[in-house]
Parts: structure tokens; sequence; C-alpha cells
């Protein structure tokens, strides 16, 4: 006997959007007109629905139609367009009705509740799927919202990596209503051109992804932007410590993709690459591009990299284009600063002054120093065109910023406060302005720590100093600031309890939003 495994994901999406739009282009009441309701239950070997009506009628049925869709229409509002697969009376206020799996082919269903032997729906229908595949399809998310589009451009976009387990998987549109100008190849190509007259500002699309019998259904919604209008509004940007490739918790892999692919975010800068395969990874998964050093830092963007700065143990960065044409860029730099010694650690466990740890002599706060002048030295021939082409860095310094240490939070730094943190002060020497304190300019009000989340603990057991050491800062006036935030997913548990936490670093992520629609440099088509 063949085996049926019905989806996890019931597509109760369907149900709302799928028939809701269906009947509305056909000039059927509202769905709200239906005072019924239907809902599927999963069982184990069967496709059991539960149903409701205010108007009972022992000849009341439940029809279910193999690969339901706009080719299944109420002609006239009496009868569908071919006979059900199989159906049963649903007589009563309320009951429950079973299709044994083993008497259905796999498929796509439509399952309807109609009144008296006839074709009047008593209830909005819903869709189902059975599966004989055994690997149901697992989505990141199920709804989306794509790269903007623009009136009159063409547009190109991959959803494949909205899809976990992509091998196999189709891709297929649902065309209701009226038509749209945006279809899905069968590899997951989403193509197009808006109209020059189109009225609405977002395009919704429905997609299923299918592998054989299995199916999950994509709500996708890409913004549309006026002819000659930028693409971008707000630039997205992020610094993400992968804390060794994310290798030190379970099933890294998908869990940050599914982070990065609901994040909104453009552009990543990411330290702890180290061999430099994680930035392709997460590129490859999730459709964007990419650069890697190789060593710790890396780059990846949804918008495309054009140029490589440099190729740096510590720092790199590269050219990032934001629009059709060339002429709208960003300079992005990532910085991944040593380690060893860590400044707080000397204030709170070592007894050093404030001089020692920023100012004297030792590996780490002269190897942090000289790696920032390195920095600073490759980016400076950047500096005389920031108001054209901004100049963004970002990553972990491994070192707080002078900022923080305010009178307020002397007793959480250990007692000291007014410290003179040399990579930040460099920093804003240099005219680099911090995000972050541009959005929560009070300390006390908003620390914004990132080291570390999950390590209340130092190795010897005293409290581990908690500072903000990842920081995204910015050169040009072509950014301004609207939000800045730090970001950890989940409830992450404490080292050594983390192997399945949902957030996968050590450190919290950095998440700055700028707005860039005064942005003055022309646009391109």
């Amino acid at each position: 006997m063949r085996t049926f495994s019905l989806p996890r994901v019931l597509l109760a999406l369907a149900s709302t959007i799928l028939f809701s739009e269906l009947v509305q282009a056909y000039d059927e009441p509202s769905p709200n007109s239906w005072k019924g309701n239907l809902t599927f239950l999963h069982t184990e070997d069967s496709l059991t629905f539960h149903y409701s009506t205010p108007d009972p009628d022992d000849t009341n049925w439940i029809g279910l139609y193999l690969n339901a869709g706009v080719g299944l229409i109420p002609e006239a509002g009496k009868k569908y367009s071919r006979p059900s697969t199989v159906w049963q009376h649903a007589p009563g206020r309320e009951g429950t009705v079973h299709f044994p799996a083993r008497n259905l082919r796999p498929g796509r269903y439509g399952v309807f509740l109609n009144a008296r032997d006839g074709y009047e729906w008593l209830a909005l229908p819903i869709i189902v799927f059975l599966s004989d595949d055994g690997r149901d399809i697992e989505v990141i998310s199920q709804k989306a919202t794509l790269p903007n589009a623009r009136r009159g451009d063409d547009y190109l976009e991959s959803i494949r990596h909205l899809v976990l387990d992509g091998d196999g998987v189709k891709f297929e549109s649902l065309h209701l209503g009226s038509p749209t100008w945006v279809d899905v190849t069968r590899d997951g190509n989403m193509f197009g051109t808006p109209p020059d007259d189109a009225a609405e500002d977002t395009t919704t699309i429905l997609v299923w992804a299918t592998r054989r019998n299995s199916a999950a259904l994509l709500e996708l919604t890409i913004p549309v932007r006026k002819k000659g209008e930028p693409l971008l509004d707000t630039l997205k940007v992020m610094s993400l410590n992968l804390w060794f490739g994310g290798k030190k918790v379970n099933d890294y892999h998908k869990k940050q993709v599914r982070f990065l692919a609901t994040s909104g975010v453009d552009i990543v800068g990411l330290q702890e690459d180290h061999d430099g395969s994680h930035a392709r990874r997460l590129a490859a998964a999730l459709g964007w591009h990419y650069w890697s050093s190789k060593e710790s830092v890396g780059v990846i963007s949804r918008h495309r990299i054009h140029q490589e700065l440099d190729l740096g143990l510590s720092a790199g960065g590269v050219t990032i284009s934001l629009g059709k044409g060339w002429t709208e860029k960003v300079v992005v730099w990532v910085a991944h600063f040593a380690s060893r010694p860590y400044g707080p650690h000397g204030l709170c466990f070592d007894g050093l002054s404030v001089n020692d740890v920023t100012g004297g002599v030792g590996r780490g706060v002269d190897l942090r120093r000289q790696q920032a002048e390195a920095t600073i030295w490759r980016m400076r021939s950047y500096f005389s065109t920031v108001d054209e082409v901004p100049v963004i860095v970002l990553g972990d310094f491994n070192e707080p910023s002078h900022l923080d240490y305010v009178e307020e939070l002397r007793d959480g730094h250990c007692g000291h406060s007014d410290v003179p943190w040399p990579v930040s002060k460099r920093m804003a020497e240099e005219g680099f302005i911090d995000s972050y304190r541009v959005a929560h300019p009070d300390p006390a009000e908003e620390e914004g720590i990132t080291y570390s989340p999950i390590t209340p603990l130092h190795d010897s057991g005293r409290p581990e100093p908690q500072d903000r050491i990842d920081f995204i800062y910015h050169k040009g006036d072509q950014l301004k600031v609207s939000d800045s935030w730090t970001y950890v997913a989940g409830e992450p548990k404490n080292i050594p309890d983390h192997r399945d936490n949902e957030w996968t670093s050590d450190h919290a992520a950095v998440i700055t939003v700028y707005d860039i629609s005064e942005w003055e440099s022309t646009w391109h088509a």
C-alpha cells in the first residue's frame, strides 16, 4: 500500500487569498457573505475537514477537486467546469468529514463546502496538498518582500533562496483576477516589466513551490518605484560576527539563511569568515553577491559588487552599485581587529590603568592601533569624494567606544568613565560618524551592547564585561541615519548550553538604516 504524508504547511494562506481573489475576479459575492467555515485537520491517514454553517441541510456537501485552481471556475455560480474527485454529504450545523488518503492520488486539492447538492458556497474554500514525496518543502518564510522594481524597467530576481533544500523544486505562479506584469520561471526567477502607467505602488503575486506532490505557497510582494525615481529610498546595512562561521551552533546554515533572508538588509559585513567559504556559502543560498578576503572578513550584498578595493587580513573593502547604472555607489569596508589583550578585561580583571589599556605598549593595543591606522590609510583616497560616493566602515573592532564610557555607566565599566578608547577616537578624528550613537545619543539610555549575549561569565567565573564593540560608521553627507539597533534572534542560551540556539553568534548584530531619498547623484534608468 502506498504511504502518503501530509505537508506540515497547511496553506491557510491559499484559503484567504486564492479563492477570495478568484471569486472577486468573477463578480461573485464577497467572502464576507459566507457565514460558514471549513477547516483542514491534520490527521495521519486521511484528509479530514471540520465544517460549520448557519444554513444546515442534509444535502450540503464537501467536494475535493484534484489540481484545483483557476481552471476550476463556477459557471454563473451554478456548477464547476469539471466533476469532483470525491465528495461526501455534510449534514447539520457542524461536523467532520474524512476522506481516506489511500483512495486519493497525490496532488493539489481544492476543497469546497456547498449547499443542497448544488454549487453555492457555504464557506470560503481551501487548498491542501497530498504528498507521496516524503520530504515536505520548507520555506524560509511564506511571506517575503522582494527588491524594488521600477516602472518601465526590466525586472529579474531569483526566489530560489526562499526554499530550503531546493533540489528538484519547481515554481509556478497563480494568476488571479486581472493580469499582472510579473511572472516566475520554473527554476525560480521572477521576471517582467512594470508598465509606465502602473497604478499600484506594490505588486503581490502567489507562487507555488512544488516537488513531485509536495508544495509550499509563497506570497511575494514587490515594491514598484515610479519611472525615473531611484530604486532605493533607504539603505540597510549590518555588521555580523559569524563566530567561527556559525559552526558552534547546530544547523547553523539554515538558521543564518533564514535570519538574513527575512532581515531586509541590503549589505552585510562579515567577521570570522576565516577561510572565506562562509561568505560564498551564504551568498549562494541567498542569491546575493559576495566578496571574501579568504581570511576573517567578507561582504554579502543584494546589490552588485563591482570593485574589490583591498585584500587585507584585518580589513577589506568593496564598491557596491545601488542602481542599474554605475554612478549610485557606496564604498564599504569591513574590519576585524585584534582581540587580545582585550581592554575591558585589563580594566576589570588585571587591575590595569586606563593608560595601560589605551596607550600602553602591548601586542593587542599596538596591533589594533596599527590595523586601524592601516585601514584609514587605505581608505583615505576615497575621502575626497565621500559626498558623491559615501564610505561605510563596519565590523568587530574588539574594543569599546569612547562615546560609551560615560559617568552614568561607571559602575558597569568596573569603576571607569571617560576612557579614550583609541580606535573609536581615531575614527572620529577622521570624520567618521558612529551611526548607532546618532540614533541613540545617550549611552545611559541605550548602551547597545554587542558582546556578549551568551557570555555572562568569563572563563575565570567572574562577570564578563558587557560592551559595544561592533560598529557601523559612515562618512559622507548623502547618508542620513534613520535608525540603528542591535539584534539577536530568539532567546539564546548561554555558553555552554548554546548548541541549539536560533542565534548562531556570540555577538549581537548591529543594523543601521540610512535614508538616501535625497541622494543628489544622478540615478540612471
